[in-house]
């Protein structure tokens, strides 16, 4: 990278976000399942807002920017739907998790493969947390009937993977910034 990355702390502050709404996950197994509905749609918004941000922020300056934006349209558009149709969003939650959490593991091996690309030492931990987050929703998707504590369960554990991600990412970011 040829310019330092501007907003660097964004990620940071999703990944402080991610973990922190899973250890509320664990510590709260039995919340009902409106609760959890709400919160993760609200999340998602903030979410999607944010990661927005970031990408127009970095336009100039990350060669795959726009694989930043489109996976922050994708959150901000789930975000939206999810908090304007609750009923729905209980109905169908256990399958819009997992397959965001597919979708932000996989965006999230691309993320991983970028700082790879611009020399990042730490990149393979990076890997390894967005391809643990597939995992996890993959096991959502095979038991999505379960019932609302197993999935709070591999989601928050999803969570808190991605969430860590997210941090190392930061600082990875945050390295390459103090370089230039």
């Amino acid at each position: 990278m040829n310019s330092a990355v501007r907003n660097w702390w964004l990620s940071l502050l999703l990944g402080v976000l991610y973990i922190a709404l899973a250890i509320w996950l664990f510590a709260n197994p039995l919340a009902s399942y409106v609760a959890i509905s709400i919160v993760f749609s609200v999340f998602m918004f903030l979410s999607g807002l944010s990661g927005v941000i970031f990408a127009l922020g970095n336009r100039h300056l990350l060669a795959n920017w726009g694989w930043y934006l489109s996976s922050a349209i994708i959150d901000l558009l789930i975000g939206i739907f999810l908090v304007a149709s609750p009923e729905l969003s209980m109905a169908v939650l256990s399958y819009v998790l997992a397959f965001w959490l597919l979708f932000r593991g996989f965006s999230g091996i691309g993320h991983a493969t970028d700082l790879r690309r611009y020399g990042a030492p730490n990149w393979g931990w990076s890997l390894a947390l967005a391809i643990l987050a597939v995992l996890f929703a993959i096991g959502i998707l095979m038991v999505p009937a379960a019932g609302a504590a197993t999935v709070v369960v591999m989601v928050g554990c999803a969570l808190l993977a991605f969430g860590i991600f997210r941090i190392l990412v930061a600082f990875e970011l945050k390295k390459l910034h103090k370089l230039q």
